[in-house]
């Protein structure tokens, strides 16, 4: 990401790790042959991609709370994404899993759904793209 944007100057990061570039929001993720970059000039800006795989089948219990429903693979794999992208959204609240609520939605129909900040009582709108090779998500605020 350094060499695509190097002619506008470096991307730097903050304590938490979070990217810095001068003039813009951005966002970075990266997973197994696949890199997302977000940026905005206006917004605060979060991105996640994370490959398609049965892993996030292991590990839901950690992440999925209890009044959420992610039945299917796909499902869980949205939480999980979504959750990682609002996490970094409001990086400066250090969050927990159970700290954020993915509202109800169809991975088949919605393309998007609504995560709640538990904390701040914040609600963000995350994007969705679920694809055979990995599973993306990002969001602005």
């Amino acid at each position: 990401s350094k060499g695509l944007l190097s002619h506008a100057g470096d991307i730097t990061h903050n304590e938490a790790g979070k990217p810095l570039f001068r003039g813009y929001h951005i966002s970075v993720s990266h997973t197994k042959g696949y890199a997302a970059l977000i940026l905005s000039k206006n917004q605060e800006v979060a991105v996640d991609i994370e490959y398609f795989s049965d892993r996030v089948e292991r590990i839901a219990s950690k992440f999925l709370r209890k009044d959420e429903k992610a039945e299917d693979l796909d499902a869980k794999l949205v939480h999980w994404c979504a959750k990682e992208t609002v996490f970094k959204l409001f990086s400066e609240e250090n969050l927990m899993f159970e700290d954020m609520r993915v509202k109800p939605f169809d991975t088949m129909a919605d393309w998007s759904c609504d995560v709640e900040n538990l904390k701040s009582g914040k609600m963000a709108h995350v994007d969705f793209e679920l694809t055979m090779e990995f599973v993306l998500t990002y969001a602005a605020l």
